[in-house]
């Protein structure tokens, strides 16, 4: 089951990933023309960008982390259990 989540976690990084690339192509618009509005709306769109890119930078961050997280908890989950597979095979148990 871990496994699951892990690979949903997964395939949510990989989104966050594909919208940065998004973004960053959206950023390299320029203006239809050299008047103010055109340079105005152009900034603003970029600024807008500016800080889709920097929460976008902020989930991945937190996401990639948890990703790291489940992964710890899952190798200790499967080590428990093959300690705990080991007891029931008579491992570490010596022949009287």
């Amino acid at each position: 089951e871990i496994e699951a989540i892990i690979a949903d976690w997964k395939e949510l990084a990989e989104q966050l990933k594909e919208d940065r690339d998004a973004f960053q192509q959206a950023a390299l618009v320029s203006p239809p023309s050299g008047d103010n509005p055109s340079q105005s709306f152009v900034q603003s769109l970029t600024d807008g960008l500016s800080s889709l890119q920097e929460s976008n930078t902020s989930m991945y961050k937190y996401v990639k982390d948890f990703i790291d997280k489940l992964e710890e908890a899952k190798k200790a989950i499967d080590q428990a259990d093959e300690a705990g597979a080991g007891s029931f095979n008579g491992a570490g148990v010596s022949e009287v």
